[in-house]
């Protein structure tokens, strides 16, 4: 994962938990947090700049989890194959 700062790249490694899996879309918040589906295992958030795991979400009906949006309020809107769920 490369994350700029605003004024440079730097590459920093994912934790184990989402290495194993096919990850199926990835955004950041207002709060510059970076959050991670992976197919199967639902949504995570990650802290920034160590990208330790904040939270783990599991979708109703381990709905996959197939688009993230973070809009201009800062709630994050995810598209699931189950339909749309909002977490705020």
């Amino acid at each position: 994962l490369a994350i700029f700062d605003g004024e440079r790249f730097t590459q920093e490694g994912l934790p184990p938990q989402l290495t194993r899996h096919t990850i199926a879309a990835i955004t950041s918040d207002k709060q510059h947090r970076i959050w991670v589906a992976v197919q199967g295992e639902g949504l995570y958030r990650l802290s920034l700049p160590d990208l330790q795991i904040e939270q783990h979400y599991l979708m109703p009906n381990r709905a996959g989890v197939l688009a993230l949006l973070c809009d201009r309020v800062g709630n994050m809107w995810v598209g699931t194959d189950n339909g749309i769920r909002l977490i705020n």
